[in-house]
């Protein structure tokens, strides 16, 4: 499988924040641009529900691979690193 390269070069490009707006939905924000983040189930199906975070079962695996393919552009190193992105950061956020 090949890796999806970032389009946007880093120099010069909009932080992009996200934010759990209801459980199963995260939205990107960059500048003023709003988007649904794309859970990525072509790379992954953790979960058929979507999102969640905390300490979840399958939720937060498909959070944690959705925002790291997402943040860094890169399908492969998302896909090897979401786990361990998982236990340690997104099993910290609080349960909503």
């Amino acid at each position: 499988m090949g890796s999806r390269v970032n389009e946007k070069p880093f120099a010069g490009s909009a932080e992009t924040f996200y934010s759990g707006v209801r459980p199963g939905q995260v939205m990107a924000r960059e500048g003023s641009t709003r988007r649904p983040l794309n859970p990525r189930f072509d790379l992954r199906k953790h979960s058929s529900t979507g999102f969640g975070w905390g300490k979840g079962e399958v939720g937060p695996a498909q959070l944690s691979l959705a925002l790291l393919a997402d943040a860094l552009g890169n399908d492969g190193r998302a896909l090897q690193l979401h786990q361990r992105f998982n236990h340690r950061v997104v099993t910290m956020l609080p349960e909503r």
